[in-house]
């Protein structure tokens, strides 16, 4: 699944990066990315970089992208900052 979801990611934003985020992204994903980044997330590049920098990328004028093992990273770290938000807005129940 993630890498049928980095393909598509990578293939999105290589095509149009100023396409609507939404059209990969989940609305919740989108806010918790802004959240995170305390930036804009309204294009696919803003999301991208939002998701990148949760390890530490930072694009150099060279390469502007992340590559894919970067992402690959990035989506599996983003991953489980969901899975803590979704514990914290939902409290287990005895």
């Amino acid at each position: 699944m993630v890498a049928g979801r980095l393909l598509g990611l990578t293939y999105a934003l290589r095509h149009d990066p100023e396409q609507p985020a939404e059209t990969m992204f989940d609305p919740d994903e989108l806010t918790l990315l802004h959240h995170l980044s305390s930036r804009p997330v309204d294009s696919l590049r803003q999301a991208t970089l939002a998701l990148a920098q949760l390890v530490g990328f930072a694009p150099p004028k060279k390469q502007p992208w992340t590559g894919g093992k970067v992402l690959a990273t990035a989506m599996e770290r983003f991953f489980f900052v969901k899975q803590g938000a979704a514990a914290v807005a939902k409290p287990l129940q005895d």
